[in-house]
């Protein structure tokens, strides 16, 4: 599900899933490059879906995905739980999927939770997931906030992103 996400990241190109970006031993650096399998999407339709996705977080009900000074393109998912006989009440299953920087992705997520118990919709549970993962990811991976990028931009320099 997430690698299907990535193409949206991606520009619309589908990459083939990597785990290992770089091999080190001693002082000898191999690095992993990725690889483009095919265009699933245009370019235009990726940058549609990560305007909605913006929207979706900035002004719509996912705003705990929400990331002081980054951009999140991403989406909840609340799924009703059927049994045999309907389903189950007060019980849901629920994702939020998404990547940041919107416009320059190096890191993209995918939260499940099954039946969580401290709520019934993704905007209450994954949501804040999402966010608390992605603030430890920025930090450790020393992704540039928005306004950072754009400064560096401005200033001729160069500001590149692994993409996910």
């Amino acid at each position: 599900m997430l690698n299907a996400f990535n193409v949206i990241a991606n520009g619309g190109l589908l990459v083939q899933p990597r785990v290992v970006s770089q091999v080190i031993r001693g002082q000898d650096v191999t690095t992993i490059e990725p690889v483009v399998v095919r265009r699933v999407i245009s370019e235009q339709t990726a940058a549609t879906v990560t305007q909605m996705m913006l929207s979706a977080v900035n002004i719509g009900l996912d705003e705990q995905a929400r990331l002081t000074g980054y951009s999140v393109a991403g989406k909840t998912g609340t799924a009703e739980i059927p049994t045999i006989e309907g389903y189950l009440s007060n019980a849901t299953n629920v994702t939020f999927i998404g990547y940041l920087p919107a416009d320059a992705p190096t890191v993209s997520v995918l939260v499940k939770l099954d039946q969580p118990k401290t709520g019934t919709f993704a905007s209450q549970t994954a949501a804040p997931v999402f966010r608390q993962l992605a603030e430890r990811l920025v930090t450790f991976l020393e992704i540039p906030t928005d306004d950072i990028r754009a400064q560096l931009r401005d200033a001729g320099g160069a500001v590149g992103a692994a993409r996910p």
